[in-house]
C-alpha cells in the first residue's frame, strides 16, 4: 500500500523516470503496474511553463508506461489547491503532481498547508529556473546601480512575478538587503 503522495518536478530522462514509476514506488506484488490511466495534478493555470512541460512528458511517459496520462488542472492559492487536491487522492501511484518546488515550501511555510514535505515521495528534483532583471529598452535605466537608485524612490518601479515564486522571494530579499521598504516595489 502506498503511504505517500508523489511529486515530479522536472525531468530529463524519461527512461529513468517511467521505470522509478513502475518499480521504484510500488509494493513487490504490484509488478503489472500500471493497469489503468495515470493523473498528473498540476496545480498550475494550462498555459504556464510547468504544465507546458507536464504536457510535453505526459506523452512520453505515456508510451513508457503503455496506459494514458492525464494532466488535470488545479489552480489556485499559490498551488495549494492543488496539492491538496493530490493530497486527497488515493496514495495507490496512480496520482502525481508535477510541481515547482518554491511553491510547495511556500505553502507549508506561509500559508498553513495540511501536509507537509515529508508527506510526499520526490521522484524527480531538476527544474533549474534563472531569475532574470530586465528592463524596457526605451528607460532609462542602463545598470543594476541605475535601478537600486529607483528602487529608493516609493512607487517608482514595479516587477512582474508570480507570488510566492523564487522571482518573489528574491524581490523581496533584494529589499531587504539594500534595506529599503518592501513597499517601494
Amino acid at each position: 500500500m502506498f503511504t505517500r503522495r508523489c511529486f515530479i518536478a522536472g525531468a530529463a530522462n524519461m527512461a529513468v523516470m517511467a521505470a522509478f514509476l513502475a518499480v521504484g514506488t510500488l509494493p513487490a506484488h504490484a509488478q503489472d503496474y500500471p493497469t489503468k490511466p495515470i493523473t498528473i495534478v498540476m496545480p498550475n493555470n494550462p498555459g504556464g511553463a510547468t504544465d507546458r512541460m507536464a504536457r510535453l512528458l505526459a506523452p512520453m511517459l505515456a508510451q513508457e508506461l503503455g496506459q494514458p496520462i492525464n494532466v488535470i488542472n488545479k489552480p489556485g492559492g499559490g498551488t495549494l489547491t492543488g496539492h491538496a487536491y493530490l493530497f486527497a487522492q488515493p496514495a495507490d501511484g496512480y496520482h502525481f503532481s508535477y510541481t515547482a518546488l518554491p511553491y510547495m515550501v511556500s505553502n507549508i511555510v506561509n500559508q498553513n498547508a495540511p501536509f507537509t514535505m515529508a508527506d510526499f515521495s520526490w521522484i524527480n528534483v531538476q527544474q533549474i529556473a534563472s531569475t532574470v532583471v530586465f528592463v524596457h529598452k526605451d528607460r532609462p535605466y542602463q545598470s543594476m546601480g541605475d535601478l537600486v537608485e529607483a528602487l529608493k524612490v516609493p512607487g517608482k518601479l514595479s516587477a512582474a512575478v508570480i507570488g510566492g515564486s523564487s522571482e518573489h522571494v528574491g524581490a523581496l530579499l533584494l529589499m531587504d538587503a539594500l534595506k529599503l521598504p518592501r513597499a517601494n516595489l
